[in-house]
Order: C-alpha cells, then structure tokens, then sequence
C-alpha cells in the first residue's frame, strides 16, 4: 500500500516528505542532495520495495497514516475538512488523493491529524447484544459504591492489556433503561510533527467511549465497544453486579445477510426510515464453504450492479457470505455511515450519531433480528 501511495503521489510532495529524514535515508544508501524530485520519489519506491523495514520509524508511520488518509473513506473525510476550512489549496477538489493526504501531511499538520481522528471515530466498532438463557428478577441497583469498584476492575483489567490507567464509568438510570458509558484511553502513541526545518515528537494518547445499555423489561443488554474481549469483559461484570452470575448473559444469534440473497434491491432500500437517503453496498467478503481460509473480497463504491451480476453465481456455487459492509447516507450528514454485518452476532458502526435509525433500518429489511425473551423482567429495589 505505501508503494502505491508513493508511485501515485507527486514527486515535488515526496521531496517534502522525505526532506527531514534525508540524514537517515542517505545512510541507507540514497543519493539525493541536488537530484531532481523524480529521481527522488523513484529511489524511495526502490528502497521501501527492498528495505522497508530499514526506513526511519517516523517515516513509516508516517506513510501509513498517509496511506489510510488516501483511501476513499479518508479521502471523502480529508476533502470535506479540506473544503469546510476552506484552506489554501489551489484546485483541491482536483489533487488526487495521494496529493491531498501529503499536501495536509506537509503543509496543514493540525487539519491532517483531526481528518486522521475522523477516520478512527468512524471505524466500525463491536456491537452485540445479549439476552439471559433464563430472565431474572433484577434484585439490585448500581449505587455509588458498585460503580467505584467497576471503575477500579475496568482500571486494573485494562492495565492488564498495555492500556493507560485512565477509566471513567459514568451511570445513569432511567425507568426502563441502565446505560453505563465507559471512557477509558488506549495505549499511548509517538507521532512526528514537522515544523519548518525541525521535527518534533509528541506523544497523544487516543481514548474510546464504550456503551453499555441494559433494559429491565426485556433483558437485553447491548454492548458497543472497539474489541471483542472488551465486550467479553462488559458481559461478565454487568451479569456478576446485577445477578452474582458472570454468564448470566449469552451472545444472540441475530445477524444475517441473507436479505441480499432473497431481494437485493429491497434490502438496500431506504423506505420507511427517518432521514435515509440512500444504501450502498460497499463491500462483501465470501469464504468458499470446504476452506474458511479461502476468502474472497469485494471492494466497490457500489457493489449492487456486481454482486447481481457475478457474485450470485459465485454464492450458488461453492462460497458463502461471511460479511457484508453498507454504507447510509443521511439527510444533513456529509459522509455516509459505514456499518459492517458479520453473522451471526458482530454489528459494527459508530453509535453517537443515528444509532436508532440504522437499528430500525437493519431490523425492518431482516440483517438484524429482533429478538425478545419469551417472559418480562421485574425490577425489585435493593
């Protein structure tokens, strides 16, 4: 990937970004003092072909940001703050998006690492929601003193893992729902800044927001989060606090892609949902059914016309989908929602914004299913 990046990108914006590594780079060989830029770019495409891993850690990292600033969700997200802040770029709807991502890189540090922190608060996050084998009475609250001793275990669990020590579980109960929002911080990172002639080496240490929502009446508890064993953990305590079981809850078998299968275009329609402009689909990855390891993926901006086309050949044959990617535009939002379906329990999209919408939409076309305990749940104080 940084191969294509540097192949695609203009040769005066390679000189810019390997400027302040020439002391480094010259001793792994390159002669650039003086060469013209497209000697430049071609000896760095050499050298990252043959002794990538040799390249300075900055500029490593460096081009991987780059190269995920450049992929189309990045570009969508650079142009947009690009245009938003109305920078000096000359032609920027016209810069490809290599030039756009190094041009940020280079010349717009602060708007270039904001269109980086877009790009992780969008990426698709676990969802799973769980029900109980057998509904209980729910006999306890969480008091001040519970939720203090939830915050050191999260605290001490995520420590455990090279996470920062930073946890805050903030609680709030209404009638017929508990919502925990569990703020805790990732491990700390390097990233280089470039001032001028100079570089500088600033440490920024990234946080996530969970969610945990439990609903009395019905039993449901649904967890968002960034790792599967963090949902692990959430499902445990929250069944340990309110029910002394750590199994009370178990994962519901609720996500399916077989809407695309059964009607393509009424699974992707955006009747009937509040503010829904459009569905795409954006990507489908099928597993050949005798070698899970065999996969095959599909990557378009959409996929509709391909996958009625070719894709369900293959699906008759001898694959299955394994997941599904979608992409929702709505009314008054700029870029779509990404929402990535991995049956039969994985859900992830961002949930601050249009939760409930892309909730109804996934249940009314049948990629999520509703799933309710056949008795209710009482709630009796502690």
């Amino acid at each position: 990937m940084s191969l294509e990046l540097l192949e695609r990108a203009s040769p005066l914006l390679i000189v810019g970004l390997a400027q302040p590594f020439i002391t480094e780079l010259s001793a792994l060989g390159l002669t650039l003092l003086g060469a013209p830029a497209e000697l430049w770019q071609s000896q760095l495409i050499d050298l990252t072909q043959a002794r990538g891993e040799d390249l300075p850690q900055t500029l490593r990292g460096a081009l991987l940001e780059l190269v995920e600033l450049s992929s189309p969700f990045g570009y969508e997200v650079a142009l947009a703050l690009a245009c938003e802040q109305r920078l000096s770029i000359s032609d920027v709807t016209h810069l490809s998006p290599e030039d756009l991502a190094l041009t940020l890189y280079l010349d717009h540090r602060a708007v270039f690492l904001n269109a980086l922190s877009l790009i992780k608060s969008e990426e698709p996050r676990s969802f799973v929601e769980l029900h109980p084998t057998q509904p209980a009475l729910l006999h306890t609250h969480i008091c001040e003193l519970r939720r203090r001793e939830m915050e050191t275990y999260l605290r001490g669990w995520f420590e455990a893992r090279n996470r920062e020590g930073y946890v805050e579980l903030m609680v709030s109960e209404a009638r017929d729902t508990l919502h925990l929002s569990v703020h805790h911080a990732l491990a700390s990172t390097t990233v280089s800044v470039v001032r001028g002639a100079t570089r500088e080496e600033l440490s920024i240490t990234p946080t996530r927001r969970d969610q945990i929502t439990f609903e009395p009446h019905t039993g449901r508890l649904s967890i968002t989060a960034d790792q599967l064993d963090e949902v692990e953990v959430y499902r445990r305590l929250m069944g340990r606090v309110l029910f002394s079981d750590s199994e009370y809850f178990c994962v519901a078998a609720q996500v399916s892609c077989e809407p695309l299968i059964e009607d393509l275009r009424a699974a992707l329609s955006p009747e009937g949902v509040r503010g829904l402009k459009r569905v795409e689909l954006r990507e489908v990855a099928l597993v050949a059914i005798e070698n899970p390891y065999d996969e095959l993926i599909w990557r378009a901006s959409p996929l509709e016309g391909a996958f009625e086309w070719d894709l369900g050949n293959l699906l008759h044959r001898d694959r299955r989908l394994r997941a599904i990617k979608l992409a929702l535009s709505f009314e008054g939002r700029a870029l779509p929602k990404l929402v990535t379906l991995t049956p039969p329990t994985r859900l992830a999209f961002d949930p601050r914004t249009r939760s409930q919408e892309v909730r109804t939409y996934l249940i009314q076309r049948g990629f999520l299913s509703s799933a309710q305990p056949s008795c209710h749940m009482g709630v009796r104080g502690e």
